[in-house]
């Protein structure tokens, strides 16, 4: 299990006050790389929208 927060810790809302949880690994790692990928051209400061969909 990995502890994970929301929102990620990699934006400015992240860290403090976050929600976090234990996740299993695998799903932790594989959404991290994801929302990584998408956003490793962006340049510090770029705003972005997260749709949290279930």
């Amino acid at each position: 299990m990995d502890r994970d927060e929301y929102p990620p810790a990699m934006f400015q809302e992240g860290g403090q006050g976050a929600s976090v949880k234990h996740i299993n690994s695998r799903d932790s790692r594989g959404a991290g790389a994801c929302i990584g990928a998408q956003c490793r051209e962006l340049s510090n400061g770029t705003k972005i929208q997260i749709e949290v969909v279930d």
